[in-house]
């Protein structure tokens, strides 16, 4: 067929080149050695049937062209005459016998075996069927000397190991059955050693199928002679198939009904296992031991170590529900609808009986026997509260839960512990906490649980328990924060913790950052701030923050103690609550003290801004001025008023001041009042009296030159008190006259002067 497609796809015009190349094909198949393709016999075969006379040099002028012009013809020399092909056939033999000197005798075979074994795992079926747990056992092959330490270094997912030692002569194999019975092996009962019959039987065949592996490989001229090619390839595909056929016969694994040739044991203990079929019995029998507390989950979407990613995000959507759904049936999904989550939901949570009807709604709740708990769920959510309830108030890493889960007697799959913990969060939810890089987290959605699966190593639990003494304070708590809940529904940790929280948080800047308050109220504040974890917080740092001790679980305090925590607490929290508007009053009386103003707030701001109408068309200096155009404003409430003049003069609205601003505003509006005070001096005579208010300006001079002055304002309801301050003074004045006049000039004197020294 060669032959022939080269001649029929070769195209030309001239006779003569295609009456040499055919009877050089015809000649090249016969390759008989006493009639070869030279120029001498194409010449006689041509002129032979040529009824022309051609002479030898016209055919030695095609040989040349087709050959060196064409190159479809390739001279293999004297000997060898012309060819369709450019190397002579590939001798099989010599290439055999060359792979034979290069690849030598083989001593040990062991390490060899291993490249023509395929270690795939063997699956317990039986116990997968019943259970719907896929587990299978991982087959390592090992020398006799690794026996030893193989089964301690087993680091993968695989629910059991079948370890196979490779046993090249007896005396190995005498060593091998010594070593099955090592007593750490004792308590290994997932892992079955298998003694096989001495290897060294199967060199030969291995020899031959190393030796056509290598004409293979090393053989370069089979690339141009396909017929070698084939050759050799048949010879390396049967010779490997003999070798691995022998294999399995010594230590085939997975034949159903063929003698097995392996020597079985397990935990020091000989097996009697003659085929596959009892191979997967025993295996299944194993799993069903070791794996006694393991759920049976019939769902293959989620029940793996491995699951697809729509698999995964339907599992996700089924979380979702159960924390914003749980009182609807189906978990509000359509029941004529068959979404992958619906399938997980029918086979878990609906065959488990965790998603169960209560009167009109339903609830995700725990199995209470074992007869309404079908699908063996039990054992494994009485594991996770163990786990989170062995430390109370402590924080259990999430990721100790998921190792544990996965170990025996439980086996957990890795696509079903998410759900699982959801229902243990979902079922009681009253009594834990989960946190997130050690900060706490107030609520546990979708979102939550997504980066709880992605990162388990960044979640921790914690289980708050409230019995003992924490009932009492819990209730009293609940009372003096004035908190309510539900008749049907069980006061929570959180019912407490989180208005406290939110009350701190919501407090002004101010509240946060001053200094101002009672050792107790600073340090109830602090706590709460910094809190991380509810339980310690309400009933470890509150207490001490208050001057008593933690109150744990087994505390032995008496009500009467209880009851003076909570009036403490009460306190602090009163006096946080009231430390923003007690500042405020601060600043007003500051404002009223400074000008002198008497009378109610509304009464000082009204006065303030006639006053500051009076002076403000003098006034040039820029803060001065505006400091004047903040008193007129009378459009704003009196509190944001005081506000807007506390945010001028320390540069911040007070709600974010530290005790500093308070500082800095004081000392900003005596320098600001002093000013005013001169400028209404100096303008006094050039403005003229409201209706509301009179003023007079009071000058005193000492006989050195000094000056004391102040301008004064009344408001005419004032009239009355003042005419009888007059009466009174006039009664002294007249009596004593001169002197009289100079005691009461020293009196003003003396009060213009203090009120200069405070100013400054």
């Amino acid at each position: 067929n060669q032959i022939d497609s080269m001649i029929e796809s070769f195209a030309t015009e001239r006779e003569l080149e295609l009456n040499v190349l055919k009877i050089v094909g015809i000649l090249n198949l016969l390759n008989c050695n006493d009639l070869l393709a030279t120029e001498e016999t194409i010449t006689l075969a041509i002129a032979e049937n040529n009824s022309s006379v051609l002479n030898a040099k016209q055919i030695g002028t095609a040989l040349e062209t087709l050959q060196k012009g064409r190159r479809v013809l390739y001279r293999r020399g004297a000997a060898g005459g012309f060819c369709l092909w450019p190397h002579t056939s590939v001798d099989l033999e010599q290439s055999y016998e060359s792979a034979s000197r290069a690849l030598g005798t083989l001593n040990r075979i062991a390490n060899m075996i291993k490249d023509y074994i395929e270690p795939r795992p063997i699956v317990a079926r039986r116990h997968y069927i019943q259970s719907g747990n896929l587990r299978y056992f991982e087959v390592r092959y090992c020398s006799v000397a690794e026996l030893v330490t193989v089964f301690k270094t087993i680091t993968s997912d695989a629910d059991g190991t079948i370890i196979v030692p490779l046993c090249e002569t007896p005396e190995e194999r005498a060593l091998a059955l010594k070593l099955v019975m090592q007593p750490e092996l004792k308590n290994r009962p997932e892992v079955l050693i298998a003694i096989p019959p001495p290897l060294n039987t199967l060199t030969g065949l291995l020899q031959e199928a190393q030796r056509w592996e290598w004409v293979a490989n090393n053989t370069p001229e089979l690339n141009t002679d396909r017929f070698a090619a084939e050759e050799v390839s048949r010879q390396r595909d049967a010779s490997r198939m003999s070798f691995e056929s022998r294999i399995q016969d010594f230590i085939g694994l997975r034949q159903l009904t063929r003698q097995l040739s392996l020597e079985w044991y397990l935990q020091n203990n000989k097996l009697k296992i003659s085929s596959g079929r009892e191979l997967l019995s025993i295996l299944s029998d194993i799993c069903d031991k070791i794996y006694f507390n393991a759920p049976r989950i019939k769902n293959e979407l989620v029940n793996r170590h491995s699951i697809s990613s729509s698999a995964a995000a339907a599992r996700m959507r089924l979380i979702e529900r159960m924390l914003t759904a749980a009182s609807k049936p189906f978990l509000g999904m359509e029941p004529n609808k068959k979404p992958p989550e619906m399938s997980i939901y029918l086979s878990f949570l609906k065959a488990a009986g965790i998603h169960q009807q209560y009167g009109k709604d339903w609830k995700i709740v725990i199995p209470s026997s074992k007869r309404e708990d079908p699908c063996y769920i039990i054992p494994t959510l009485r594991k996770i509260e163990e786990i989170v309830k062995k430390k109370s108030d402590s924080k259990i890493p999430i990721l100790e839960i998921f190792t544990t889960l996965k170990k025996p007697p439980y086996g957990v799959r890795n696509g079903i512990i998410p759900i699982l913990l959801a229902i243990f969060v979902i079922a009681n939810q009253n009594e834990i906490a989960l946190y997130e890089d050690e900060t706490f987290l107030k609520s546990v959605g979708a979102e939550e649980f997504l980066r709880l699966i992605k990162a388990p190593e960044s979640f921790e639990i914690q289980y708050c328990k409230i019995e003992g003494i924490r009932v009492d304070l819990f209730e009293k708590l609940l009372t003096i924060l004035e908190l309510k809940t539900s008749e049907n529904k069980k006061s929570e940790l959180l019912d407490v913790v989180r208005p406290l929280c939110m009350f701190i948080a919501k407090l002004p800047s101010y509240v946060h950052n001053t200094k101002n308050l009672s050792q107790e109220a600073l340090a109830v504040r602090d706590v709460i701030l910094s809190a991380r974890e509810p339980a310690k917080l309400l009933f470890d740092d509150l207490p001490k923050a208050c001057g008593f001790e933690a109150l744990t679980v087994d505390s032995n305090v008496k009500s009467e103690l209880i009851r003076d925590f909570v009036k403490r607490l009460k306190k602090a929290l009163d006096e946080l609550k009231s430390a923003y508007p007690e500042l405020k009053e601060r600043l007003k009386k500051q404002l009223q003290d400074s000008f002198s103003v008497p009378g109610s707030f509304s009464q000082v701001r009204q006065t303030l801004a006639e006053r500051s109408v009076r002076v403000l068309i003098s006034i040039t200096e820029p803060k001065l001025k505006a400091f004047c155009l903040r008193l007129m404003d009378d459009n704003l409430p009196e509190d944001e008023w005081i506000e807007s003049l506390g945010s001028y003069l320390a540069l911040k609205p007070p709600s974010k001041w530290h005790d500093i601003e308070e500082d800095t505003f004081n000392q900003e509006l005596t320098q600001l009042i002093t000013r005013f005070h001169h400028v209404e001096s100096i303008i006094f005579t050039k403005v003229k009296n409201t209706k509301a208010s009179t003023g007079i300006r009071l000058a005193i001079t000492q006989s050195d030159g000094t000056e004391r002055e102040q301008v004064v304002y009344f408001r005419s309801e004032e009239e009355s008190q003042l005419k009888q301050l007059q009466n009174e003074l006039d009664d002294m004045l007249l009596k004593h006259k001169r002197l009289g006049l100079v005691a009461a000039s020293r009196v003003m004197w003396k009060l213009l002067s203090e009120k200069e020294e405070v100013r400054q």
